[in-house]
């Protein structure tokens, strides 16, 4: 068993969608209080809501590490495909980034 591999199929997909669900939310708030930064008429609203954008960007990027390391936990193939993309050089190597990203993808689907 991996350091943090779930305990049965079942719990791995749950967890699976929890991350990706909870990424989804901090992302859609934090992107609302930006919305309402840029409409804000005081610095009191600025402030309030740029932290709460901050927050949440916050929360995002660490439910991403979380679901990355899940992933890489109960999806070991998956884990791989992370670490080439990892490996990539930017724009020289984006047709080995996109075989990577299809076959992550496909991983669990059958395809």
């Amino acid at each position: 068993m991996q350091k943090d591999a779930s305990v049965t199929n079942a719990d791995k997909h749950k967890t699976l969608a929890h991350l990706i669900e909870t990424t989804g939310h901090q992302i859609s708030h934090a992107s609302q209080h930006l919305d309402s930064l840029y409409k804000s008429k005081t610095q009191a609203e600025r402030d309030f809501h740029y932290q709460h954008a901050r927050t949440h960007t916050d929360g995002a990027q660490e439910h991403v590490q979380k679901l990355v390391d899940h992933i890489r936990d109960n999806y070991p193939q998956a884990g791989k495909e992370f670490d080439a993309i990892n490996n990539i050089q930017p724009k020289s190597d984006l047709p080995e980034f996109s075989k990577h990203v299809k076959v992550a993808l496909r991983i669990n689907d059958g395809s």
